[in-house]
């Protein structure tokens, strides 16, 4: 999942936060995705799934080696479920000990 925001550079500052169908770990912090928000993003091979908020990546789009922009759109989640998700990361965003530089 990216969350991505404009700089005072003019440049997308992206956080992107994995997806998994993995239960988290104790020392993770997650977000279970409904089951319906898991068929609106085209998971359904995952039963659960959680996204992890307690770590993330953090790229600039305009600048990565990793990633491009998308052929096509993507599906997305609820703007509900969105600020759920949001809410839960918001705190490890903050701190930033846990963000790992893709530059």
């Amino acid at each position: 999942m990216a969350i991505a925001s404009r700089g005072a550079d003019g440049l997308t500052h992206l956080a992107l936060l994995a997806i998994t169908g993995t239960a988290p770990r104790p020392d993770q912090l997650a977000v279970e995705i409904p089951p319906l928000e898991i068929r609106r993003i085209g998971l359904c091979e995952f039963k659960q799934a959680w996204i992890t908020v307690s770590e993330y990546n953090y790229d600039i789009l305009e600048r990565s080696f990793s990633l491009e922009p998308p052929a096509s759109p993507l599906p997305k989640l609820s703007q509900k479920f969105l600020k759920a998700v949001l809410k839960a990361f918001r705190p490890t965003l903050t701190a930033a000990q846990t963000r790992v530089d893709r530059l």
